[in-house]
């Protein structure tokens, strides 16, 4: 069970180490929170910027509840659990932290929250 991350406002959050591939071969880490409410994953820039995945994208504009953003929408390789799959991502200059939305990763594992921590298991 992984125990939740408390950003020093109170509130706890589901993070989890997913491993990227880039394009030299090598596995990335990047801490990222879970999110159930997000339809598709989304990172950094920067972090895009170290997968080489800069020139592979679709420029995309996403229109939230709370706002709006831009990014760069790809799929790239990643490891969660020693798990690969193909995860869709939008690397945006806009965000800071990353999150683990529900494209690619709900079909591959199942995630269940409780008050002292979480699980994800493969499917």
């Amino acid at each position: 069970m992984f125990q939740y991350t408390d950003d020093g406002s109170g509130v706890k959050r589901a993070i989890i180490t997913v491993y990227f591939l880039s394009e030299e071969g090598e596995w990335l880490p990047l801490d990222m929170q879970i999110d159930t409410a997000a339809d598709v994953s989304v990172i950094p820039y920067d972090f895009a910027m170290k997968l080489q995945l800069i020139g592979e994208q679709t420029p995309i504009y996403i229109r939230e509840v709370v706002g709006s953003m831009s990014g760069l929408k790809t799929a790239v390789k990643a490891k969660v659990l020693n798990k690969v799959i193909e995860l869709p991502v939008i690397a945006s200059a806009f965000v800071t932290e990353s999150l683990l939305g529900m494209a690619g990763f709900i079909e591959n594992f199942i995630v269940s929250f409780y008050p002292n921590g979480f699980e994800v298991k493969p499917i």
